[in-house]
């Protein structure tokens, strides 16, 4: 967040393929400062913007329902259908107050017409640190013996219906 896109402003990336979601939003706060990425479309409509935020960490409802409705507002006129299967990543722990906000917003939208009124909401908690300290490695066996190396983009590992680390 703070060497790239509260810095240039952009989102420095472009996709490989299309995503399976209507829509993404990314959200990270960091001393003061949050920021939402939206990508809709498949990946054709990439938009992000920031915000002074009162808190270091934590959004309240308010805040998310707010920004959240003002990004999605900006890009509407470029959706080619209302969305409906909306997923948040939230970089950091994701609080009760901000998806209380997400889901606010997403009512509120589909009371507009901006989204469809049969959306979905997914919330992706992307935790930097936790108790359980996971490493993938990935073995490749061979007549010399056994290599160990970085894993593959996108190695996964599922611990319950509800929790697993990519």
């Amino acid at each position: 967040l703070s060497k790239i896109l509260l810095t240039n402003g952009k989102v420095p990336f472009v996709l490989a393929g299309r995503t399976c979601s209507d829509l993404i939003i990314g959200i990270d706060v960091k001393q003061n400062t949050a920021a939402f990425s939206l990508i809709a479309d498949g990946g054709r409509i990439v938009h992000s913007k920031t915000w002074n935020s009162r808190k270091r960490e934590r959004l309240t409802e308010e805040q998310v329902a707010l920004y959240l409705s003002e990004l999605v507002l900006i890009e509407k006129e470029s959706f080619d259908f209302p969305p409906s299967n909306i997923v948040v990543h939230r970089d950091g722990r994701v609080f009760e107050s901000e998806i209380a906000g997400l889901e606010r917003a997403c009512e509120e939208l589909a009371e507009a017409g901006v989204l469809a009124s049969n959306w979905s909401l997914t919330v992706l908690e992307i935790k930097k640190t936790g108790p359980v300290t996971v490493r993938f490695f990935d073995t490749v066996y061979s007549k010399e013996g056994a290599r160990t190396e970085n894993p593959m983009i996108g190695s996964w590992l599922q611990l319950s219906d509800e929790e697993g680390f990519v």
